[in-house]
């Protein structure tokens, strides 16, 4: 029987997986509604597979499901914070991440022991008026400690308890006292690095320079960061595909040039990204490059064909089964939405771009960046939009200019970062990073004072946007009907995305 889909068994098993972990949560809320619509997918999975005879696939899918489903469980009810009495002496290290506002401190207590009681998760600290406190800085203090909720007010679940491990919040923390010191490799690299980027360029460039070369950006200001978020290149300050593109096009350009052989650009490459990613501590942006680039470096070296999807697979399904909740951390959706975009739609735009008009083609140079751009955004648009206050359409053009800058600046940053501790001069280099972070300043101010281009966050505005994916997905090479069953499909979800935009409109 001819297949409609091209599977891929990596691709597909991480969808399921990461998809359940999603459903999971309504599921453990009673969503009835949430809870139907997964038995008709369920349901429809099922119908196709045996319709299809592809039983293996099918319970390769459902077994992910389940998996998913039950990963959570396991997670979620592992969140079982012990309760302290109020004013507790409290010890621990200043994490890496900590952000100052004002006269107040956000900070990440790790390594933490309790009326002399270690454990193992980290605490959430409020700190008004104290002594700066740096990451590796050991304090003692007294406070009250708050257990974090799992979930937030709109039943999401919390940032700080997947990502940092926080399962304890205060903001009464008194007698905070410096008793020593103990920084790890990646601190004291980081604060080194931050001074030198402090030392040569203003104090707003350093923070964003600092941000797009290790993904922290707590100094960042708040309205630098909605500007960058409204439109639509906050992916450029979160270590992600693209840093590590340029950074292995760059490594792998240099070694060539050496004239190194293909294995030993992989036993240098590597190593050199797991340290990078290291130092950005290993986000789960940060583990999909690395494995991914990994994955492409090795199969050049062997002279394999390289599939996308499947890395892409190989890379959320090892990051997932070990860190089921990171499906909800935003810079996961975002990073695999933007390859999954890519790997998926670049051909088909790509196809429709380079279509003559007249006598006018568009030229590769254009055509392909653009083409790259526009897929990149097709999955994470609707992230975008249901997370943050809207985002603006103009992105979609506004990476094309935005995006070549970027590489220039993050490439003179990245090389003059570790160069400046050996040769002064590089600092000139920086001034010119400089220059180019504030181009990118201006573009991004730009665009998000342009209120009419912003999406609004809302429903119908996501439920159109999730016909417009099926339509394209529909019309991708991974669906495998003839055309005239295309042609339908793609009428009707058109025809679907169309009614949507139109409500939102009237709306």
């Amino acid at each position: 029987m001819k297949k409609i889909v091209n599977f891929r068994p990596l691709f597909y098993c991480f969808i399921a997986l990461f998809g359940a972990i999603l459903f999971a949560k309504y599921i453990f809320l009673s969503n009835w509604l949430i809870i139907a619509l997964f038995i008709i997918l369920i349901g429809t999975i099922t119908t196709i597979g045996i319709l299809r005879k592809a039983f293996k696939s099918t319970i390769c899918i459902l077994l992910f499901i389940v998996l998913g489903i039950l990963s959570y469980a396991v997670e979620i009810n592992a969140f079982n914070p012990k309760y302290f009495p109020e004013d507790t002496l409290v010890s621990g290290r200043v994490g890496s991440g900590s952000a100052t506002y004002g006269n107040r401190q956000y900070i990440i207590l790790e390594d933490v022991s309790v009326e002399g009681e270690e454990i193992s998760q980290h605490v959430y600290l409020v700190v008004y008026g104290a002594p700066y406190l740096s990451a590796g800085d050991k304090v003692l203090l007294t406070a009250t400690l708050t257990p974090i909720s799992a979930f937030d007010e709109n039943m999401s679940v919390q940032a700080s308890y997947y990502k940092n491990n926080c399962y304890y919040y205060s903001s009464n923390a008194e007698g905070i006292v410096v008793v020593g010191s103990e920084q790890s490799l990646s601190d004291q690299i980081q604060n080194a690095v931050k001074e030198k980027l402090l030392q040569n360029m203003t104090e707003d460039n350093a923070n964003l320079a600092f941000a797009m070369l290790f993904g922290d950006q707590s100094d960042v200001d708040s309205q630098t960061k909605y500007d960058y978020r409204v439109s639509g290149i906050v992916h450029v300050l979160s270590v992600s595909g693209l840093h590590f593109g340029i950074v292995v096009g760059f490594l792998y350009w240099i070694l060539r040039k050496l004239k190194a052989k293909n294995w030993l650009c992989v036993v240098i490459i590597v190593p050199v990204l797991i340290f990078y990613g290291y130092l950005c501590g290993f986000a789960p942006c940060v583990v999909r490059s690395i494995i991914m680039s990994s994955c492409l470096l090795i199969a050049t070296t062997f002279g394999k064909r390289y599939d996308s999807l499947s890395a892409i697979g190989f890379a959320g399904l090892l990051i997932l089964l070990f860190k089921p909740l990171y499906a909800f951390d935003v810079g996961f959706q975002l990073s695999f939405g933007c390859v999954i975009g890519i790997a998926i739609f670049y051909r088909s735009v790509y196809k429709v771009l380079k279509k003559r008009i007249g006598k006018f083609v568009l030229p590769d140079f254009l055509a392909k960046p653009l083409a790259t751009t526009i897929a990149s955004q097709f999955l994470i648009l609707p992230v975008l939009i249901s997370i943050f206050d809207g985002v603006s359409f103009l992105s979609i053009f506004i990476n094309i200019i935005v995006i070549p800058i970027f590489n220039f600046a993050f490439i003179l940053t990245f090389i003059s970062a570790p160069l400046i501790f050996v040769f002064g001069f590089m600092g000139n280099v920086l001034w010119f990073s400089s220059l180019l972070l504030e181009a990118i300043g201006d573009i991004a101010n730009f665009v998000a004072s342009q209120t009419w281009s912003i999406i609004p966050n809302f429903e119908l505005v996501f439920a159109a946007f999730v016909c417009f994916l099926a339509l394209m997905f529909v019309s991708s090479r991974l669906v495998l009907v003839n055309k005239k069953t295309k042609l339908l499909a793609s009428s009707s979800l058109t025809l679907a995305t169309c009614l949507m935009f139109g409500l939102v409109s009237i709306v």
